[in-house]
């Protein structure tokens, strides 16, 4: 076995690794933002937010502003002095 078949086998196997994050990137999205979402959900932003009710992109659009740093800045601070 040359080495040319030896890296053809590798890349093979990778390139469908790849392919299943080009095909399904739209779930995996989804599959990170609810898993994002529910770790957060009881977080006194994620109560804020509705973060219990949230089942997609959409609702998550609809229920979380847009935010500066500048408008959370009051509320990072708070906690970082609540943390120690």
């Amino acid at each position: 076995m040359n080495i040319t078949s030896v890296l053809r086998k590798l890349f093979i196997a990778r390139q469908r690794e790849l392919a299943h994050y080009t095909y399904e990137a739209e779930k995996l999205q989804h599959d990170v933002l609810m898993r994002l979402i529910e770790q957060a959900k009881d977080t006194e932003y994620g109560r804020k937010h509705l973060f219990a009710a949230i089942k997609g992109y959409d609702d998550f659009a609809k229920n979380v502003p847009v935010n500066t740093y500048e408008e959370l800045k009051g509320d990072i601070e708070r906690i970082r002095s609540l943390m120690g």
